[in-house]
């Protein structure tokens, strides 16, 4: 007599060597303004975080690589001291990271509608904005590099949302660090194509 019944395994989505994904998402930038915000400003201080597009192509289960392009903006109005004084010019500054990265993710666990997987990336950093570093510039590029610690992504074979850990960073060197720590947590939903 056949069994008709399928496992959970049978049931999960099964990627096949040219599944490609496209997704949309959200990270956050709170490592940052706490390390890095003048606490008597508060009010003053905009972010948008960080807003990304990813695509990825599955070489097979378990591995899948691709692009990523990840924005965040941050202003500040007019910075005062502690007796009211102005410190700077009194107008508004402001900053933009823009990253080209190459994300890589390796898939762990994959069972029914849930994965679990880790994953690195490298690329490049635009920091552009108001202030000039001590070379006298205001736009610089840097090496860019991220790990994902833990994703997890739920979803049929056609839409997924997925959410993970880790974190994002940009640095030439100790004096010019452009992201530390960024991008703690992100929030993404996608389609398979």
């Amino acid at each position: 007599v056949a069994n008709d019944v399928k496992t959970p395994r049978e049931t999960a989505p099964v990627y096949n060597s040219y599944c490609q994904e496209i997704s949309v998402g959200w990270g956050d930038y709170q490592f940052e303004s706490l390390a890095f915000h003048d606490s008597r400003q508060k009010g003053d201080y905009r972010c948008t975080g960080h807003v990304f597009a990813k695509y990825m192509y599955h070489t097979n289960a378990w591995f899948a690589f691709g692009p990523e392009l990840d924005c965040e903006y941050v202003d500040w109005r007019i910075k005062r001291n502690e007796m009211g004084e102005l410190i700077d010019n009194g107008g508004k500054g402001w900053f933009s990271n823009i990253d080209l990265l190459l994300n890589c993710r390796f898939t762990y666990y994959q069972k029914s509608v849930v994965q679990l997987y880790s994953g690195f990336s490298v690329g490049l950093n635009m920091n552009i904005g108001s202030e000039y570093n001590y070379h006298g510039h205001n736009t610089a590029a840097a090496f860019a590099f991220g790990l994902n610690l833990l994703g997890v992504r739920v979803g049929n074979e056609r839409v997924f949302g997925a959410v993970e850990f880790g974190g994002l960073n940009s640095l030439n060197n100790m004096h010019e660090i452009y992201m530390l720590g960024s991008r703690l947590f992100t929030a993404s939903i996608g389609i398979t194509l």
